[in-house]
């Protein structure tokens, strides 16, 4: 079997799929513009993505999507959902930690707490402009 039949078997199976999908009752290829663009905006929605605001939605002023937020309580060791007070508390000691002074007798050590320095403090100002847009 040559290449160009093996792609036409594999082009003749994803149509196949996509006849078969369905979304609600209707199928695929029976939705029109305007359902389509709904159903992707539930779907996005669903993700926590709000639209027209990309990853760095919160240096713009806007919110950022769901998984940026979850990133950043995660850089600061803390739940989803914690509070103002417990961001500010948790930068502050990590900060500390992590600060690249303590480390000036080692410079491998030095350059990653810079590097993890830097992090933290895009997860608090993220997380800040992110509990103001709110």
């Amino acid at each position: 079997m040559g290449l160009l039949s093996k792609l036409a078997d594999a082009t003749r199976a994803k149509w196949n799929e996509l006849e078969r999908m369905r979304i609600g009752d209707k199928p695929l290829a029976e939705l029109t513009d305007a359902e389509l663009e709904a159903e992707l905006q539930r779907r996005r929605r669903k993700r926590g993505y709000a639209p027209g605001r990309g990853a760095s939605a919160s240096s713009r002023g806007g919110r950022a999507p769901g998984w940026k937020v979850r990133q950043w309580y995660r850089s600061l060791e803390l739940e989803p959902g914690a509070s103002r007070d417990a961001v500010e508390e948790a930068y502050a000691r990590l900060s500390k930690k992590y600060d690249p002074e303590r480390y000036d007798d080692d410079a491998e050590k030095r350059r990653v707490a810079v590097k993890l320095l830097a992090g933290l403090g895009e997860a608090y100002y993220g997380l800040r402009d992110h509990f103001e847009a709110e």
